[in-house]
């Protein structure tokens, strides 16, 4: 009778390493298709809406990682959703996916195509008469050396600037007005809500922003005014000694009807060119516009006013926020008149609250002060 104890040690021993290869290639087997099963309930869904079975790439992952463990004779035996072939492209293109250039790298190379260019945009928009020799000139001082002007050229007419000698033919508005900043001026009207003794009221007030610097003057709140009012306005404006528009050659407004040709007049003898605006063109005169939009989002609009006196109280505090402690967006965050150096990192946080918190300004309590005549509440905030 055959016995295993009568075998020679390298008998049983090849005999176990066949056994150990056939129970792997079994389990094999049995992975692939655990893995097949699993896509086909994937697939039922589709197959049953009457869908062409698509497989996505996890699940082409998953087969040909199976299949390339199990090899190619027994794919030919059990695989049933697709060729051994498929399988085996399948498992030759991650391969390549793999070691292929990383998609970070691609983004990184595009992202710097990107920045490049919209550096040339901006060069050639701030500059309008230079043309792409000159732009290739600065952009090899900034560190591109191998940019051509055929290149140059494709990035602008992509972005639809023309070339040097058609952007030169006219100057838009907002070019006009970045060049002139430091000599415009802008005025405008907004109005206001008051309840009175007599009922609600709308209150007007008149004020004129520099362009460059983004102060503002208000020259007048009231309900009646004329044309009379606004020449003596126009008076204090162009004061030979501490008046507003000292400087500017022109003053923006609109078609209202309060800016006669007197007060015209007035502006012009001083030396500002009064400069109207087409009809229906509010935009043109956009600073004059934001700061509406600003003192009214930040302050009046969470204000009812019942008095006259309360409405120039909370305006006149409001301009001492806005040129003291109001950041703008406009000037890169700064503060028009600070009070003192405002960038430091030492020192307790102090909070200045104004109209009862509405208004708020934080600063370092090491800070020198200076006073400005006016009521303040200051209150320790937490750092």
């Amino acid at each position: 009778m055959f016995t295993v104890s009568g075998l020679k040690p390298q008998v049983l021993l090849f005999l176990t390493m066949l056994a150990g290869w056939m129970n792997r290639k079994q389990q094999l087997v049995i992975e692939y298709l655990l893995e097949e099963n699993k896509v086909l309930r994937e697939q039922l869904d589709i197959h049953a809406k009457g869908k062409r079975l698509r497989y996505t790439a996890k699940q082409k992952r998953r087969l040909s990682d199976a299949g390339r463990k199990l090899g190619r004779q027994l794919l030919m035996q059990f695989a049933n959703l697709v060729t051994p072939e498929t399988i085996y492209a399948w498992h030759r293109k991650f391969v390549a996916m793999k070691y292929a250039p990383k998609g970070r790298d691609l983004s990184a190379a595009k992202e710097r195509r990107a920045k490049r260019d919209a550096l040339i945009i901006k060069i050639a928009s701030e500059n309008t008469g230079w043309g792409y020799g000159r732009i290739q000139g600065v952009m090899k001082h900034l560190g591109y050396h191998n940019i051509s002007t055929s290149t140059i050229g494709d990035v602008l007419r992509e972005a639809g600037i023309q070339p040097s000698p058609t952007r030169k033919r006219g100057v838009s508005w907002k070019e006009f007005v970045r060049i002139h900043a430091e000599q415009i001026a802008a005025t405008d009207f907004f109005f206001v809500p008051v309840w009175t003794l007599k009922g609600l009221a709308m209150f007007r007030v008149h004020f004129v922003i520099d362009v460059f610097t983004r102060k503002v003057k208000i020259t007048h709140i009231g309900c009646q005014y004329s044309g009379d009012l606004m020449v003596q306005i126009g008076r204090h404006l162009t004061d030979a000694f501490d008046g507003f528009l000292n400087g500017k050659k022109y003053l923006i407004h609109d078609r209202d009807t309060l800016f006669t040709e007197k007060f015209r007049d007035l502006l012009r003898s001083a030396g500002t060119t009064p400069w109207r605006l087409p009809i229906h063109m509010p935009m043109m005169n956009g600073y004059a516009e934001c700061f509406v939009k600003t003192i009214k989002r930040e302050c009046l609009d969470h204000v009812i006013f019942f008095s006259e006196g309360a409405l120039r109280k909370t305006i006149a505090e409001y301009m001492v926020h806005y040129h003291m402690e109001r950041p703008h967006q406009g000037i890169d965050n700064r503060i028009i008149e600070p009070e003192a150096q405002t960038y430091r990192n030492t020192g307790e946080i102090v909070k200045r609250a104004r109209l009862g918190g509405l208004l708020n300004y934080y600063y370092r309590a090491d800070d020198p002060r200076v006073g400005d005549g006016t009521d303040r509440k200051e209150e320790k905030a937490a750092a």
